[in-house]
């Protein structure tokens, strides 16, 4: 499995390009859509997913121009984040007229717990806190984990914004992501990539 990490938009939210066995996906398409599909192209990749770890704007605000570029992709998040994405559309709107006012989810993460792709089987792991609707993604066989911003290099997510609760994200973080072998490599919404072994020895908020 490999890995490109894009760093897009006012915010340098991380959103990722994963491709194995000839398949590809797009993890957190916060902005720039076009950037994302020059990237695409050049790899001759057609994503099958376009996956959201959570509904804040700088993590899925262009996954639906995305969509109309690549048609065949299917969008998935948990639909809890939903009113989060429908109180941003304004700003959405203002940057991608028009194409904002409905985001197509095809898969619905409160319902789907694993998702085929390539050689891999991608679980969700369901991480509430910094979002009510916050999931995970980790690739078992490919040792790896996206957490959005539930878990950073160092710190966690904010809970401050809309729905965000510190008692839950913990709690989240401890029973989803903790349980995760140390070498697991964690792919974050911002900042450096660490390992779960790193964040359960040194990361302040988990002591």
């Amino acid at each position: 499995m490999t890995v490109e990490t894009l760093e897009l938009g006012a915010f340098q939210a991380r959103c990722y390009i994963v491709r194995d066995s000839g398949e590809a996906l797009v993890i957190d398409p916060g902005w720039e859509h076009e950037e994302i599909a020059r990237h695409l192209e050049k790899l001759a990749a057609q994503p099958l997913y376009i996956l959201c770890t959570h509904g804040h704007i700088d993590h899925l605000s262009a996954a639906a121009p995305l969509k109309a570029l690549f048609p065949t992709a299917r969008i998935a998040l948990h639909p809890a984040d939903l009113p989060l994405y429908e109180m941003v559309i304004p700003e959405i709107d203002a940057y991608y007229p028009g194409r904002a006012r409905k985001l197509p989810v095809d898969i619905r993460l409160d319902e789907t717990r694993e998702l085929p792709f390539g050689s891999q089987t991608i679980q969700v792991l369901p991480t509430p806190g910094h979002s009510p609707g916050g999931v995970c993604f980790y690739f078992e066989e490919a040792g790896a984990v996206f957490t959005g911003d539930t878990l950073f290099a160092g710190s966690v997510g904010r809970t401050d914004f809309p729905g965000g609760n510190m008692v839950q994200l913990l709690a989240s973080i401890k029973t989803q992501l903790l349980s995760l072998p140390d070498e697991t490599l964690v792919h974050p919404g911002h900042g450096p990539t660490t390992t779960i072994g790193d964040e359960r020895r040194n990361n302040p908020f988990l002591e």
